[in-house]
């Protein structure tokens, strides 16, 4: 299977935009601090992860508050602000995200806030200008409701100052919800607005709408900084646990909504098939562990390499993570998918007790065995030591193969061969780029992996660039010729054309598109093809 893992993202970092969620926080496989910036609670002690309480899940995340709580200037347990690898990320002016969870709050029904002036906020989007956050939900009134910051005077620019988004929905304790919210953060209030689902249903707001525009954000510049746990009104007594379960931040509804049908594969470094290159290894064995054991690869010098096999695993897009363990002997790794590498002078040097879970982007993967392996390329503080300590690798399951799809070329995973090819800006394009192929002689051709897709017949349309600089090519889609050669050549100008090549059939999983040099019009100085999109319906 080397060479077929297609990365889904353009690049590593902040994206989404292939419709996968681009945060995550899984109590499965992921601890609360590696996903989370910081806490603001009285004792560490407060967040734990736990068996969910109701048995419907494996694993969730508690955060408790007890009476006599009082951090940073209120009652509260709460963690707060995004981070990938250790950056954060928080929602800025113009980024349209969706958050998405499922919450279970374990608290006496005596202790339910009935009051309107009484509050239990579970989570909170805030930002620095604003006295209390732009948006939060909360339990008031024995309801859930979506809230905002007018109640204290300002109108978010819509001139209300109500601040109730929704009527809310009857609180019930002890049971598990489902939430999406959806925010396009802006100062302007024409554009900025939220969306809010519980349980799969969208709710209404007050005003009668399904979407609600007003001032998500305070200040240009500023940032929202997402929060959960519990914050709850001075008045509130007794002991209140809130559990999550799956928290996504994602680009749209359907990667971020809770859906038990997705699924994890897990895979212990110590129980994979394990090939090596310059050294050996040994298991490694560490309470901290997920299984109290992992592997040592004792590295030795740059080059050096251990790979993993994971089993079976079906075709479908895929965010991998890493659990790896730091140490003073730790060397720098490249790390690869079959072929693709994913992450490139990784360091592995640092404190033994400090595990590190590594988010990558997502990836199409293709049915079958998936290599996963590390390459020796440095060392920092280990001296001459080179060595790689492995606990497990995770693929978290973001899609299956698509119905169809559209994708931009330079989005799409190429190689060229013969001659060379580059990523171009142009106004022209569909996505304010193209990929140029400087095809010269014939059988030079330029090879994009399609995006996951589902089996059956496809139909076909490839924008692309007719000018003076360009050649004659021919499609193949997985080795296979489809319709006649075309010539791309136009003596003056230059036009985005889309080209239909009828219906095709493909296989599960990433197929290989390539267009191939057959020659070039007698008046045409180069014989280019320039590449702006992929439509496979």
């Amino acid at each position: 299977m080397a060479g077929v893992v297609s990365m889904i993202l353009g690049v590593q970092g902040i994206n989404g935009a292939d419709g996968t969620a681009f945060w995550e926080a899984n109590p499965d496989y992921r601890s609360m601090d590696s996903a989370f910036l910081s806490s603001e609670v009285q004792s560490p002690n407060r967040i734990q992860l736990v068996n969910d309480p109701a048995g419907q899940f494996n694993k969730a995340y508690s955060i408790k508050i007890l009476d006599g709580d009082y951090v940073a200037s209120g009652e509260r347990s709460e963690v707060k602000e995004l981070k990938i690898n250790g950056e954060i990320i928080n929602q800025a002016e113009g980024d349209d995200w969706y958050y998405g969870w499922r919450s279970y709050i374990d608290i006496s029904p005596n202790n339910v806030p009935t009051l309107d002036n009484e509050f239990l906020i579970i989570n909170q989007w805030r930002s620095g200008g604003f006295n209390t956050p732009p948006l939060k939900l909360k339990l008031d009134d024995g309801k859930i409701r979506l809230s905002r910051y007018s109640k204290h005077g300002f109108d978010a620019g819509d001139g209300s100052t109500n601040p109730w988004l929704t009527d809310g929905v009857p609180f019930q304790p002890a049971t598990w919800y489902e939430f999406v919210v959806r925010i396009n953060c802006s100062n302007n209030p024409n554009v900025g607005f939220v969306e809010f689902w519980i349980n799969g249903e969208q709710q209404t707001f007050l005003n009668g709408t399904t979407r609600h525009y007003y001032m998500t954000m305070d200040v240009p510049g500023n940032t929202l900084k997402f929060k959960t746990g519990i914050y709850r009104h001075p008045n509130l007594t007794g002991t209140v646990t809130h559990y999550n379960h799956t928290m996504r931040v994602g680009t749209t509804y359907d990667s971020v909504a809770p859906d038990t049908s997705l699924s994890i594969v897990k895979q212990e470094a110590e129980s994979a098939t394990i090939s090596t290159i310059g050294a050996g290894y040994t298991n490694y064995s560490n309470t901290t562990l997920s299984e109290d054991e992992g592997i040592r690869f004792n590295g030795n010098s740059i080059g050096d390499s251990i790979e993993f096999t994971i089993p079976n695993v079906a075709a479908g897009v895929y965010r991998p993570m890493f659990t790896l363990v730091p140490h003073a002997f730790g060397g720098i790794y490249d790390i690869y998918l079959d072929t693709t590498k994913v992450m490139e002078g990784f360091d592995l040097n640092g404190n033994p007790g400090d595990l590190i879970d590594t988010d990558l982007t997502a990836y199409s993967i293709p049915a079958g065995d998936l290599k996963v392996r590390f390459v020796a390329v440095g060392t920092s503080g280990g001296g001459n030591r080179y060595r790689a300590y492995v606990d497990r690798f995770i693929l978290d399951i973001v899609g299956g193969a698509s119905a169809s799809a559209t994708v931009e070329a330079e989005a799409t995973p190429f190689v060229a061969s013969g001659a060379s090819a580059a990523v171009e800006p142009s106004t022209q394009s569909s996505g304010g780029h193209w990929v140029r192929f400087n095809g010269n002689n014939n059988g030079d051709y330029i090879e994009f992996d399609s995006p996951n897709l589902s089996s059956g017949n496809h139909p076909v349309k490839i924008d692309l660039r007719k000018s003076k600089f360009s050649g004659k090519y021919r499609l193949k889609i997985n080795g296979m010729n489809v319709g006649a050669s075309f010539d791309l050549y136009r003596p003056s100008g230059s036009q985005i054309v889309e080209y239909d090549f009828g219906s095709v059939n493909f296989p599960q999983g990433v197929s290989k598109i390539r267009f191939t040099r057959v020659g070039q019009h007698p008046d045409a100085p180069k014989s280019r093809i320039y590449v702006d999109r992929l439509k496979l319906e």
